[in-house]
């Protein structure tokens, strides 16, 4: 599966224009004034290309001694997100994960009401991609308070948040997310879509991964697992009420298909 380039999970800038899929000129106007201000705070918080942003600051200090400071709205709401995700995901997927030379007891502690942020020495925030599901999210979430009959389409790197019809929702996001097409027939309005996959058991075994959850946010999570679990996701994302369509990397020889559903992915008359 070719990876369109609004979806590479590793773009060094993220756009309005890139991020917003509507048909109604109107709506996404409005959606791209919306997501401009969301995603500039986005890059000045998360980007680990700019040595000035919080989370460069935050891991240059505590590479190597316990950080205890107050952060930024921005990042507490990503920390949360990336706590969230492990926890819906039984830590099979981990943003957060603590340096192996602790001797052991030490935690992150997050104070959402204080934004007070204990890090443990060397711990490791891979947080971008889950700033993205957040912020997908949240840009939907702010169009709808301005636009409660908006139909539209919000992709932040490889996280997907829609509303409205679903032939509108699949016109506007034209030929790149056709995979998410039976999907958005039942109805489903969240997703992740991984396609560059460099890590995990999962890397050898999915070309791409679609999963549709609640929330932007808890779709990373169980495609972010999917990449950990190779052979055993589909079994996993039907365990966790998951629904997603796997495409396998050898499918000949490992699955005898193209492609793997699990029963709810698509409407029962497709």
């Amino acid at each position: 599966m070719a990876v369109p380039p609004r979806l590479r999970r590793s773009a060094p800038t993220l756009t309005a224009q890139r991020t917003v899929s509507a048909v109604d000129p109107l709506t996404r106007m409005v959606a791209e004034s919306i997501a401009d201000e969301v995603l500039s705070d986005l890059s000045w918080v998360l980007s680990t290309e700019r040595p000035d942003s919080e989370l460069s600051l935050v891991l240059s200090l505590s590479s190597d001694h316990a950080l205890t400071a107050q952060i930024s709205p921005t990042l507490c709401a990503v920390l949360e997100a990336a706590q969230r995700a492990q926890a819906v995901s039984s830590g099979w997927y981990r943003p957060i994960r603590l340096s192996r030379e602790l001797t052991g007891g030490e935690i992150v502690e997050l104070d959402t009401r204080t934004r007070r942020l204990t890090l443990p020495r060397g711990t490791e925030l891979d947080l971008w991609d889950i700033g993205c599901a957040r912020a997908a999210d949240r840009i939907m979430e702010r169009v709808q308070e301005a636009d409660p009959f908006a139909s539209l389409a919000i992709v932040v790197g490889s996280s997907v948040s829609a509303v409205g019809a679903a032939w509108e929702i699949s016109e506007a996001l034209g030929e790149d997310l056709t995979v998410l097409d039976p999907a958005l027939q039942r109805d489903a309005r969240a997703f992740a879509v991984l396609c560059e996959q460099a890590r995990g058991v999962g890397a050898e075994v999915w070309d791409a991964v679609a999963v549709s959850a609640d929330s932007a946010v808890d779709a990373l999570a169980f495609a972010g697992s999917a990449e950990e679990l190779g052979r055993m996701a589909p079994e996993w994302l039907e365990t966790v009420g998951a629904q997603a369509e796997l495409r396998p990397s050898r499918p000949g020889r490992l699955f005898g298909r193209r492609r793997v559903r699990t029963a709810g992915w698509a409407a029962k008359d497709m």
